[in-house]
């Protein structure tokens, strides 16, 4: 009767790993120390649903990072809510919730760490990763943020962090000065010249 009990647990701790699993790989997320707990759903005052995966962060931490000593204690969580990517045009959401550790010694506090996101963000790397590829696909903002469950403004900053200028590009001056005038034919020309050097562009 005690092996059956002790079988019948695995099997339990096996089918909640594979679960566990299976939506890491999804949004592949390579993080060890994560534990999914569940999968909920709930609806936004505009109507839109919302599937929530409910996770733990928590992996034992030896030294604290402020003084160095070993003397900490956990204090308690913090619940994050991170964006994550879309499937299927849903949108997703994680409720992480962090570990939090108090040192004994200073008396300060630090959290559990994670690389799906950066610090004080909210996006994961796997939503930039999307709005990056779809950016080249030439698809507006606004198509972006539909596609992606985010506003066309936040598809903008992305876009901008990420953007990196090629050694030695040609770049405008600051300051520009414009002027049409008649040319030949009685055709109207343009010219633009730099507002501080005065020099033709």
């Amino acid at each position: 009767m005690c092996y059956d009990l002790i079988a019948k647990q695995n099997r339990k701790e096996e089918k909640q790993m594979s679960l566990t699993n299976s939506i890491l790989s999804l949004f592949e997320m390579t993080d060890p120390n994560i534990t999914v707990t569940g999968v909920t759903k709930k609806r936004c005052p505009n109507g839109q649903r919302i599937h929530v995966v409910h996770a733990n962060l928590s992996y034992q931490l030896v030294k604290c990072p402020h003084c160095g000593h070993k003397s900490l204690i956990k204090n308690g969580t913090h619940v994050s809510h991170l964006r994550l990517g879309t499937l299927s045009g849903g949108r997703y959401e994680m409720q992480l919730r962090r570990q939090r550790y108090q040192c004994q010694h200073c008396l300060k506090t630090c959290g559990a760490k994670t690389n799906l996101v950066r610090r004080n963000e909210t996006f994961t790397h796997n939503v930039k990763h999307q709005v990056i590829v779809l950016a080249r696909d030439m698809l507006t903002s606004k198509e972006i943020a539909k596609i992606c469950g985010i506003s066309p403004s936040s598809v903008q900053r992305i876009l901008n962090a990420n953007i990196h200028l090629a050694y030695r590009v040609k770049q405008l001056p600051p300051n520009l000065c414009f002027d049409e005038f008649r040319s030949c034919n009685h055709l109207m020309s343009f010219n633009c010249c730099d507002a501080v050097s005065h020099r033709r562009l």
